[in-house]
């Protein structure tokens, strides 16, 4: 177990009836809006295009167990996390090991030749909810990606929804909500529409709904069965700058189903395990996608094999 997550757990235990405080507003390149509802029927049309085969369910080995997971919750993951998270991201030997691993669901042609800028930089604009399953996965690679070509001096834990009916309820993530990422290459707009309740939390904007109309809802790259019927925004999505979407999930959620962060964390330096196989092989295909934003910067990073690697 990892000693900073050991401490997180520890400290959660011995006040378990202590509400996080609310988060302060982050002020960062992380660009991010006000609460609106979105329809969770509608959001799960993907789940049926996403490979559910991945690994099977990996039991937890921490002494707090996946059901007391909510406890950390909003909480910021801490410096000596972080860190560790920085490390497996910036791994070059490990990345090239694992190259596209076992990523299934790779990102699209945008089918728009109009480029996606902000700040006077490329672009990536996320959209997803924090009870999502599968944006819980998706979050795990992208934040590896992203730590190859910026800083997070803010990121909090998450776990996906727990209503009856839920698939992989509960898992081990991170969300993008009063989160702080900045980087000189990119800019990072995050829209994080629901709470793991399924609360009101964030709205896109009407530039960003007309973005996602036109990379996913009338991009015929993209197929029919990754769209919502009749226009919405189905969760995760990514848009690399529009150079490439990430309509579905790349993997599935089973390998961080009834796991924790420390065990995740602990198992990715393997680069034959099931969470390497899909968190780094995530990471890698989501690095190709910035390395074509960015023009091949930095080239520490975009010359390596894996930010070529296509799937």
């Amino acid at each position: 177990m990892s000693d900073n997550i050991r401490d997180e757990v520890a400290r959660a235990q011995a006040s378990p009836g202590t509400a996080v405080p609310k988060a302060p507003a982050a002020t960062t390149a992380v660009k991010q809006r006000g609460a609106k509802f979105g329809s969770r029927t509608m959001l799960y049309v993907i789940i049926g295009v996403v490979i559910l085969g991945v690994a099977g369910v990996v039991v937890a080995t921490l002494t707090s167990g996946p059901s007391s997971l909510a406890q950390f919750d909003m909480l910021p993951v801490n410096s000596s996390a972080m860190a560790e998270l920085r490390s497996i991201a910036l791994n070059t030997t490990l990345a090239n090991e694992v190259g596209g691993g076992s990523l299934t669901g790779p990102p699209y042609p945008s089918g728009t030749s109009v480029s996606l800028t902000s700040q006077g930089k490329p672009e990536i604009l996320y959209i997803g909810a924090n009870y999502c399953p599968y944006c819980a996965v998706t979050r795990w690679g992208f934040i590896l990606a992203l730590m190859r070509f910026g800083n997070f001096s803010v990121l909090r834990y998450m776990t996906s929804g727990t209503a009856t009916g839920e698939v992989f309820p509960g898992s081990p993530t991170f969300t993008f909500y009063n989160s702080s990422y900045s980087s000189n290459l990119i800019s990072l707009v995050t829209v994080e529409m629901e709470t793991n309740n399924y609360t009101p939390l964030q709205t896109p904007t009407t530039q960003e709904d007309d973005i996602y109309a036109k990379v996913v809802t009338n991009n015929p790259n993209v197929p029919s069965d990754a769209k919502v019927p009749g226009g919405g925004i189905a969760f995760p999505f990514v848009d690399f700058g529009n150079v490439s979407v990430q309509a579905t999930a790349p993997v599935s959620p089973s390998v961080i189903f009834q796991n924790t962060w420390g065990n995740i964390i602990n198992k990715l330096p393997n680069p034959n395990s099931p969470e390497a196989q899909a968190i780094i092989g995530t990471a890698n295909v989501f690095t190709s996608q910035i390395c074509a934003m960015t023009g091949g910067k930095p080239a520490s990073v975009c010359s390596q094999p894996f930010a070529k690697v296509t799937i």
